[in-house]
């Protein structure tokens, strides 16, 4: 079986997995209302063995890590800041025994980064993440989950310039293929495309500031459907190297995700044929998107390949 990359270098589509956090939510995960997602590795493990199995069974190729809220300042949010390196190896092993069982035991694995904080439920507020906190936090993540066998740095919600140039600097000094995942939508004056959580982040100062820093792969990653396109469409003249897409559908209320307008597996396939045809090689979904989404993209992979540009 060709690699990922080898698939890749012969202008093939890869198919990767949907919403992690999201699935587990909606099979009945309870989501921590400090750090969301994370503590389902330690609380919940079979839950989050059988939502992996579920995305291979479908038809993912490189399966994400659970570890999106599980960099150490994020265990220790959720008050298991004694258990960072087993919780963390933890997420990677059941990933890695979901592949066995659904008989796809060599499946890569992406170890989720992004740099979401803890959420203080007594003020509502969300406690900046200082830049060398971040530097720090995050090395460990990186470190663990490259010991623990993944082989792909998956940057997810790359959406500041202060602390989204220093994880991706980490994801990048590990040596392994690393996606950068940019998150976006349409600004309040109907034309400008931002930061999806930074009002005022413009797109093209995140491309400015991230896509000089050495990943392998670009990601319009849990943005909004109308703008992933034209995400995808200004960054052709700025990037050479692969790009994919995998959107969000929904919306988010700490710590729930809400499965409002969900979009379709069918017109996620029928958006996916546009993003193809800008440059797109990896598909998936991310928050609200799940197995279904998955499945439908690997049974319309004829059409989304006669879709290239």
């Amino acid at each position: 079986m060709a690699t990922w990359q080898e698939k890749l270098a012969a202008d093939e589509i890869v198919l990767i997995d949907g919403g992690m956090g999201t699935e587990l939510e909606r099979v009945g995960a309870q989501m921590n209302a400090n750090g969301w997602s994370g503590a389902a590795v330690i609380e919940v493990p079979d839950v989050v063995r059988r939502v992996h199995r579920e995305f291979v069974e479908d038809g993912a190729e490189v399966i994400t890590v659970n570890t999106f809220s599980m960099a150490p300042h994020m265990l220790a949010g959720m008050g298991y800041g004694d258990r960072v390196e087993q919780a963390i190896a933890d997420s990677v092993r059941l990933a890695r025994e979901a592949c066995a069982e659904a008989g796809m035991p060599d499946l890569p694995l992406a170890g989720s980064v992004s740099t979401m904080r803890t959420k203080n439920v007594e003020t509502g507020t969300w406690p900046a993440l200082p830049p060398k906190e971040a530097q720090e936090s995050l090395s460990t993540l990186v470190h663990i989950l490259k010991e623990e066998g993944c082989s792909v740095m998956a940057l997810e919600m790359m959406e500041d310039l202060e602390v989204a140039p220093v994880a991706t600097g980490i994801a990048v000094a590990s040596g392994l293929p690393t996606r950068l995942g940019i998150s976006c939508r349409r600004a309040a004056d109907g034309t400008t495309i931002e930061s999806f959580d930074v009002p005022g982040v413009t797109l093209d100062q995140l491309y400015a500031a991230l896509l000089p820093l050495g990943a392998d792969v670009l990601n319009i990653m849990h943005s909004e459907i109308p703008v992933t396109g034209e995400a995808l469409e200004r960054a052709r003249p700025l990037w050479n190297k692969p790009m994919g897409a995998y959107p969000e559908s929904g919306y988010f209320t700490m710590p729930t995700w809400n499965f409002v307008d969900i979009v379709s597996p069918a017109d996620l396939v029928e958006q996916a044929r546009g993003w193809v045809a800008r440059g797109a090689r990896i598909l998936g979904g991310c928050c609200g998107l799940g197995p279904d989404h998955i499945r439908a993209l690997r049974d319309a992979m004829p059409q989304l390949m006669a879709a290239r540009g």
